[in-house]
């Protein structure tokens, strides 16, 4: 699977946060062999999360479904 979206449910903010990896942070992504520690060293700060407050998944496509809205 080709990781193109990074899904963050921050539970302390009741936010849902979804990222889609530029070129860029998949080129940085392949230096790390934890995908926390890149997220942490590379995506807090340029997208404004912070992981400690967050449950995460990934996924190559971006695809949801809302109900009474």
């Amino acid at each position: 699977m080709e990781y193109n979206y990074l899904w963050l449910l921050n539970y302390n903010t009741a936010e849902c946060i979804v990222i889609k990896l530029t070129k860029e942070d998949k080129e940085l992504m392949n230096d790390y062999d934890n995908f926390e520690t890149f997220m942490v060293d590379c995506l807090e700060e340029k997208y404004n999360f912070n992981l400690n407050d967050c449950y995460w998944m990934v996924s190559e496509n971006y695809e949801f479904t809302k109900f009474g809205f």
